[in-house]
């Protein structure tokens, strides 16, 4: 006959508390699992971010050397634009050509800075495009002849926060990511 402290004979005084010691481990082994998959959804968001900023300077870039390969003639006006927009030339009346390039260049600028964190770029003749950032584009110096080819340049800081390096003085520099277009 069985009596309540044994059950298909075998005795029940052994195994006192192991059930919550194995209910303990499971709780244990399920929250590394669930940690585990927490770095993975965060991880995914990041890269998502890094991809999104990625794909709207690409845009952007492609963007600006369309309206460069739209007008030549005045491609050498482009090299390290600078200037105000004009709101006439948003007007019927219009503008004159050096003042719409200089539009079109600020209105590019503001797009880029409203669309990416840090987001600048530059126009330039550039032998070695694949340098320099907005602190120091490394472009060629202007001429009227330019050696190298004309490239777009588009630069933003990652991330919601700076990610910031150390240079050899100690200061905190921002890391630029950039994303460039040759004509």
């Amino acid at each position: 006959m069985t009596t309540p402290s044994t059950l298909n004979g075998i005795s029940r005084s052994g195994q006192s508390g192991a059930t919550l010691l194995e209910v303990l481990i499971a709780i244990l082994i399920l929250s590394f699992g669930l940690l585990g998959m927490l770095g993975l959804i965060t991880n995914s968001l990041k890269l998502t971010s890094s991809s999104n900023y990625r794909t709207i300077a690409a845009q952007q870039a492609y963007s600006m050397a369309d309206t460069l390969r739209s007008n030549v003639l005045i491609l050498a006006k482009f090299q390290n634009p600078t200037g105000a927009s004009t709101t006439n030339c948003l007007k019927q009346a219009g503008c004159d050509t050096n003042a719409m390039y200089a539009n079109d260049v600020q209105m590019w600028s503001a797009r880029l800075a409203a669309m990416l964190p840090q987001g600048r770029g530059t126009v330039c003749s550039d032998a070695t495009p694949n340098d320099g950032d907005p602190g120091d584009w490394a472009c060629d110096a202007v001429a009227a002849n330019p050696a190298g080819p004309f490239v777009v340049k588009v630069c933003w800081v990652e991330g919601q926060i700076w990610q910031v390096s150390t240079n050899e003085d100690g200061d905190k520099v921002a890391t630029w990511d950039c994303v460039r277009t040759n004509l």
